[in-house]
């Protein structure tokens, strides 16, 4: 907010800052603190008004995760104090010293306030505020605000009050705070990807402008890059200088966030605000900030994407701690992106769902890997899971070399491969570079041996020691359409029961109308919901498509690896976390079948082992 930063954070400031007062025994947060504090936990929009000014924002809120506190973030796409977008982050917790709840919040144009909350008889607060903002101009003042907090219903609350910055009059603050539904996250989420499809995914040309007017020129790609899609990577190259991001859009904060990587050891993100599923036109502008460090120093930087036409965007970049560092970056889209008559033959080789057996530094391990094509066929989307780990990566063709290169995101660290084809486009020999947490570069050699369309061998090896040796064996679409129709002639009739689960579950198979989809109605057990599986011609696998009860959504992976086995996996984004399931459907006779495997729940892994039983 501004005069609302002159007053703003004002709202969220005034109804998430909290310094709770309350009657304490012990060293922890009192229950009657934690359970009021509880209220503010969710996702919220805001509307709020100082004296005659006027806006809106969004917060996010979440409990810590011992539970003795809250930590936030709000957004506002334009202060009436200065026309720019705020960022702010707060904490509250409890001090023990002071028995008091505390609170402290930081925005991204300097501004911060401290804050104590009293519980009221009325079941809200009373909170003075008090910290300082910043003007356009750079003029920091004192900010004093008196406000209550109310509480009309689970999905309301309410700021009254008043709010003085610096000398100027005493203006009327109200404020009221309306928590969003989970499915009306979900519809934002949705059309947040559809907007970034929209434009911004495809290849670039780079042309950075820095303060000197020194120019340098480099190339930029952006993609989808996870299997249910929800992820995007970028690379990026200038004068020596590659770096790699991965993407997604945070429904709970409503932001964009980065996480980068470069080849020179930097790593910084960078948090935008929302698109809100608007179509990028002409004129449009977004504003964003970066964190991270470079050569050992704080890196903060302003951003401000500028969109100039349908394939011309520039985003303009100020360095917060050194402004000789800051430039204008203008991305231009490529016209001619066909790939060359070697590259999209060697390319196409790959695309399909493989599965892999193989050795890691000497360990055995088995998965599945993923290719696919981008929307412009110009580039490749790749996935690996092994076991409840997933991993991306992307791979474009450098025509200047002659090379497929590979971009991969790997805990916490990126990989790149370089891989030159054969004349015959047999083999593939070329170049690893592991980019390591500690800013140190690894090199190694790499070796691809394709023996016939439906089976190759990875090989490559770093300098340090490190080791991966894999064979691929292509899923081709018919063996996926046949295990569809398999398991569908197995599994049709009847009900499935299974009383290891609680509730019992009980799950139906339907064929819909073609017998092509496998309807799949779950009732009670872990996860009740429907489902519905066919094949994805895209990968030519077999693919399920799960919605829960309580709006999880995801999609698995289906591959049949004999008569009587089946091997399932799927990640799904549940309300407050991620799962992750790995595991194997066995058939121990016409009417039983036995589910083994692992699960990840709020990133806590569990074994599985389930017995189904088919009642007529």
């Amino acid at each position: 907010m501004s005069t609302l930063f002159k007053t703003h954070t004002v709202v969220l400031g005034s109804i998430l800052t909290l310094t709770l007062t309350a009657t304490a025994h012990s060293q922890g947060m009192p229950d009657e603190v934690r359970e009021r504090l509880g209220k503010l936990v969710g996702v919220w929009d805001e509307s709020f008004s100082i004296g005659e000014e006027s806006g809106t924002g969004s917060v996010s809120a979440s409990a810590l995760p011992n539970g003795e506190g809250i930590q936030y973030h709000y957004h506002n796409a334009r202060s009436v104090l200065n026309g720019q977008p705020i960022f702010a982050t707060g904490l509250i917790g409890w001090d023990a010293a002071k028995q008091l709840a505390t609170e402290r919040q930081y925005a991204n144009n300097g501004a911060m306030f401290t804050s104590t909350f009293t519980l009221n008889a009325e079941g809200g607060f009373t909170s003075p505020i008090r910290g300082s903002v910043v003007d356009q101009a750079g003029k920091v003042s004192a900010r004093k605000d008196e406000r209550s907090i109310s509480f009309p219903d689970e999905n309301t609350f309410e700021v009254r009050g008043t709010s003085q910055i610096g000398d100027d009059p005493v203006k009327l603050l109200k404020a009221t705070y309306r928590r969003v539904s989970e499915d009306e996250l979900e519809r934002r989420a949705s059309q947040e990807y559809q907007a970034f499809d929209s434009y911004f995914t495809g290849q670039w040309d780079v042309k950075r402008t820095n303060s000197d007017d020194s120019v340098i020129d480099g190339e930029f790609m952006i993609a989808r890059a996870s299997m249910d899609g929800t992820h995007i990577v970028s690379f990026a190259a200038q004068e020596g200088l590659k770096t790699t991001s991965l993407w997604a859009y945070d429904r709970t904060t409503g932001r964009w966030t980065g996480h980068w990587v470069d080849n020179a050891g930097h790593a910084s993100v960078e948090s935008w605000e929302p698109l809100l599923g608007r179509k990028i036109e002409p004129g449009s502008e977004l504003h964003g900030v970066e964190f991270g460090f470079q050569g050992g120093q704080p890196l903060q930087l302003k951003l401000v994407l500028r969109v100039i036409d349908a394939k011309t965007y520039e985003v303009v970049v100020n360095n917060i701690h050194d402004p000789t560092d800051s430039y204008t970056s203008r991305m231009t889209r490529r016209d001619n992106a066909d790939l060359s008559a070697d590259a999209k033959p060697f390319m196409s080789r790959l695309v399909g769902t493989w599965t892999m057996h193989g050795q890691r530094n000497g360990e055995p391990f088995t998965g599945l890997y993923q290719v696919r094509w981008n929307d412009a066929h110009t580039g490749l989307i790749l996935s690996s899971r092994e076991g409840n780990k997933l991993t991306h990566g992307v791979g474009f063709w450098d025509a200047t070399t002659g090379e497929l290169v590979e971009t991969w995101i790997v805990d916490n660290l990126s990989v790149v491969l370089r891989v030159k084809p054969s004349a015959d486009l047999a083999n593939g020999y070329g170049r690893v570079t592991l980019h390591l947490p500690s800013g140190e570069v690894a090199q190694g050699t790499s070796r691809s041996e394709h023996f016939s369309s439906d089976k190759f061998k990875f090989i490559g090896k770093v300098a340090d020691g490190r080791s991966f040796e894999a064979d691929y064996t292509r899923v081709p679409i018919g063996a996926s359409e046949a295990a569809l129709a398999n398991y569908g002639k197995f599994v049709v009739g009847g009900t499935w029961v299974c009383e290891t689960q609680t509730p019992t579950a009980r799950h139906t198979y339907t064929w819909r109308s073609g017998n092509k989809t496998l309807a799949w109605d779950r009732q009670g057990g872990r996860f009740p919901g429907v489902s519905l599986l066919s094949v994805d011609h895209v990968s030519q696998c077999l693919r399920s498509m799960d919605v829960d009860d309580d709006g999880t959504t995801g999609s698995s992976v289906w591959v049949q690896t004999d008569e009587n086995t089946w091997l399932f996996a799927g990640r799904f984004a549940a309300p407050n976390e991620e799962q992750d399931l790995y595991l194997t459907l066995t058939r121990t006779s016409p009417d039983e079948i036995h589910l083994t495997g692992t699960a990840i729940f709020d990133g806590q892994e569990q074994s599985v082992s389930d017995l189904w039983k088919r009642t007529r």
